[in-house]
This record gives structure tokens, sequence and C-alpha cells, in this order.
């Protein structure tokens, strides 16, 4: 459940400009950057300014699908709050204003640097089971406006016109599946039913680290409003039936949320193809995906 877009070999790769405008922006904010170190590097590209405990988030691919600025202040809302509330998340960094910067052709935002224990064990799946109520709770006082699915319609937009760079694996039997989930889903996902609210949007234990002061939430990039099943909906493929019917989850709502789900991770893998990765292995994951969408389930057999 991490990253799949990191590891593959790339044909545009945007990560040397955007570490030299996060280095760039530090020091002429007044922090001391001498080690920059490249935590991550996907749609976004993490950098700790070492030694100053603050992370850049840089907006690098995820630009050409969505808003960076917008997607970087509601983030920084909404983790600010919460940080304010007391709940365990990284929050902006208490050392600059908490707002997008525009430097050098980037939209960058910047994070407290949340150090990793070294004796812990990395976050699981029952770390999220646990904590997933009380974040949902602390969440749902949020004050602020949010997007329906937050930016999971803006991504979808540019993915789905561009499911023709995975033509020679899907055919256009494939294509017509994906074309005809994306109108099944177009209501639910436009404007979905009540109840609504404040959700993580891409909740898995790699968007949680432990720490000294314990397990943190991290990476709130995709918060919108949406039934609490979306925060569900990726866990759901991983954890057994018991697990899943503890959080009482609406079972009609949920497998709506899994295929809107599927269509997301397969629209952008197909989208990003020979941008952010290519070659078997990343096919292999395109093929791999299509099983968990309704509609192509019948194209991976």
């Amino acid at each position: 459940m991490g990253n799949p877009f990191e590891g593959h070999q790339r044909t545009d790769d945007p990560a040397p400009a955007a570490l030299r405008a996060a280095v760039g922006l530090g020091r002429e904010l007044g922090l001391t950057v001498t080690e920059p170190e490249v935590l991550s590097d996907g749609f976004w590209l993490m950098v700790h300014l070492r030694p100053a405990p603050v992370v850049a988030r840089v907006a690098t691919f995820t630009a050409r699908m969505r808003d960076p600025e917008s997607s970087l202040g509601r983030e920084l809302a909404v983790t600010g709050y919460l940080a304010g509330q007391g709940a365990p998340v990284v929050g902006p960094s208490p050392l600059l204003p908490a707002r997008p910067y525009h430097h050098e052709g980037h939209w960058i935002g910047f994070w407290e640097y949340a150090e990793r224990r070294p004796d812990a064990p990395a976050p699981t799946l029952e770390d999220c089971l646990a904590l997933i109520g009380p974040l949902h709770d602390q969440l749902a006082g949020y004050p602020g406006p949010l997007e329906p699915f937050g930016s999971v319609n803006q991504d979808l937009a540019y993915c789905l016109d561009r499911l023709d760079r995975a033509a020679d694996l899907l055919g256009s039997a494939g294509e017509r599946a994906l074309r005809t989930a994306a109108e099944r889903l177009r209501d639910f996902r436009l404007a979905p039913p009540s109840p609504l609210l404040p959700v993580h949007g891409d909740l898995h234990p790699g968007n949680m680290i432990n720490t000294p002061e314990g397990v943190r939430w991290l990476d709130f990039e995709d918060v919108g409003l949406a039934p609490r099943e979306w925060d569900l909906a990726l866990l759901s493929w991983y954890v057994d039936e018991p697990q899943l019917a503890s959080l009482g989850p609406d079972p009609e709502r949920l497998a709506l949320c899994r295929d809107l789900r599927a269509l997301q991770i397969l629209a952008g893998l197909i989208a990003f193809r020979g941008v952010l990765g290519s070659g078997p292995d990343y096919d292999a994951m395109i093929t791999g995906a299509l099983p968990l969408l309704t509609e192509t389930r019948a194209l991976a057999q």
C-alpha cells in the first residue's frame, strides 16, 4: 500500500528542479539548509531541509491534475486544525507561516519533521483500524470548506482523458469498461449522498509514522467530504470480514467507494504510464488492479 509510482524508470523527472526550489525557498525564508534529504518522490517531492526540522512538500506531477495551491492550502489548514486539537498528526511547521508558497514555478508547503522511532515497527493495518474512529471524531469539528471526495474529481478529469496510454494492455473493451465505471459512479462522486464527514481520503499504514510520541497520521493531501466508507475502501481489500464489520460500514456505500477507489487507482496508473513509470513491472500493476473494479473483472480472467 505504498506509493506505486516510486522506483520505476521515468521519462520525465521534475525532481531536481523541485529540490532546488524547496532548498532555495527554505533558505530565503531564513532556514539553515545544508544537507537536504529527499524522503519521497512520487506525485509530490518530500524533502527534509536538514538540519532544520522542516519538511518541504513540493507539487510535481500532482500539479498536472489538480490546483496545487488549493490542495496545499487545504492540507495545511486541516493538519493545523488537527494539531491544535491535540490529534496525533504531523502538522505544519511552527517555524514558518502555514500557507502555500510559489517559488521558481513550484507550489510548496512546509510541515514539521517527524522523526521515526528507530526501534519501533512500521505502522500496521491494526494501527489504522484502531485509530480511524478517533481520527474521524477529531476531523468532524473542522470548520473549513472541503470538496466532495477531496481532489478525486479533479484527478479523474485529467486521468480519464488519457486512458489511451494503455490501449495495448486493455484493448477497446477495457477502455469501454473503465468509461462505463466512470459514468456509473459520476453522480456518486460529484454529489455523494449524506451523511458526509471530513475524511483523510488516502488512509493506509503508509500514511502513518511511528514517532517517539507514538503513531501519527500524515499526508492529508486528499482530505475531503465523503461517506466514512471512503476511508475504509482501501483498507477493505486488506483486512478480513470480521475486522471490517467491526467498523460498521454501510455495505452499499462501501461497494460504491471501493469501485470509485479502484477507478481512481487504475486511471492514475494509466494516465502516468510512460511518465511516472514504464516497463513490465509497471504494466503488471495496471493489469493487477483490473479485478478491483466491477466492470473490469472479466478482463483480468
